[in-house]
């Protein structure tokens, strides 16, 4: 697994280089320091309160590839090498639920019972909820940009720096390896660290340089995302613990 520092790249799109270094990079750092994370870093974390996260994730994960194949349906019909590789990202995000009920299963967590039907059997905090409610929203009911604004980047980019550390102490304090680690493997390793990459590179091209208006709610819903994720979702289960 890499370790993620700045790996959040330049697009020479003015907007979106400041997108990065005034929301984006700020809370990849501040992240890597919240109580869950160095908690989970260190093996501080009650594998209860692990476990519970990472249940509530999954739970989240068993609906993600249905936003991303309706993001997909919502490209710019010009755009087929962008809508291919959304659809081909949607039918490998089918195979990263399974992953990480591996590792749920492993911290004494209903992994299986999750995966073969999450809305009947798991309740998620309601901080999860929230992000599914809100990555639905804009993927499948708001314009294309607004989409990749949600998931692509501000999801995307954060993902790497909450579950490299979480995935470092899973293997060192949790005893949580082989199979039941490659969820870690791919998401918190140089291949996740990319995907932000390229959500920044769509924006950069589908959104007009003198569009103030697009570039200004571009940067509202990364901000709205990517502030929930690295906050109030990560002290739910602070309190949680």
């Amino acid at each position: 697994m890499a370790t993620p520092q700045t790996y959040l790249k330049p697009t020479g799109a003015a907007w979106l280089d400041t997108i990065r270094e005034e929301l984006l990079e700020p809370r990849l750092d501040t992240v890597r320091h919240h109580s869950v994370v160095a908690d989970s870093r260190s093996g501080k974390l009650p594998r209860e309160a692990l476990m519970r996260l990472l249940a509530d994730v999954l739970w989240l994960l068993v609906s993600t590839p249905n936003h991303v194949a309706a993001l997909a349906a919502r490209c710019p019909t010009y755009r087929h090498d962008l809508k291919t590789e959304l659809l081909q990202n949607a039918y490998s995000e089918h195979n990263h639920p399974e992953a990480l009920s591996r590792a749920v299963t492993a911290l004494g967590g209903p992994g299986e019972r999750i995966l073969s039907d999450p809305e009947w059997d798991w309740e998620p905090y309601w901080a999860t909820w929230h992000v599914r409610n809100w990555q639905e929203l804009c993927c499948i009911s708001r314009p294309f940009a607004d989409g990749v604004a949600c998931f692509n980047v501000g999801v995307e980019a954060v993902v790497p720096s909450i579950f490299h550390p979480i995935g470092e102490g899973l293997g060192e304090h949790y005893g949580v390896t082989g199979a039941a680690f490659d969820w870690f493997r791919w998401h918190g390793g140089e291949v996740e660290e990319e995907h932000g990459n390229e959500g920044l590179k769509v924006l950069a091209e589908i959104v007009d340089p003198n569009d103030e208006e697009m570039q200004s709610r571009c940067r509202y819903i990364i901000d709205r995302t990517s502030s929930f994720i690295t906050g109030p979702w990560l002290d739910a289960y602070q309190s949680a613990s």
